[in-house]
């Protein structure tokens, strides 16, 4: 079985980010315009969590690409 030091975003903690985001006025302002800002409004997210999420949101493209490549 795969060893996973990390907890990831769990579901709880996924929630929790985005109530955040839709509740902080300067996400719906547009004062933040990129992901990794957001740990500024939603305590608990931090870089390991962010990270999680980008990876997360390109990892198909990422699949796509390295089949490409090694195509």
């Amino acid at each position: 079985m795969k060893r996973r030091d990390g907890h990831g975003a769990g579901k709880s903690l996924s929630q929790k980010f985005v109530d955040s985001l839709f509740a902080s006025r300067a996400v719906t302002s547009g004062v933040i315009k990129h992901l990794e800002e957001s740990s500024l409004v939603c305590e608990g997210i931090g870089k390991d969590i962010i990270s999680d999420i980008t990876i997360s949101l390109v990892k198909l493209q990422l699949i796509e690409f390295t089949n490409k490549v090694c195509q």
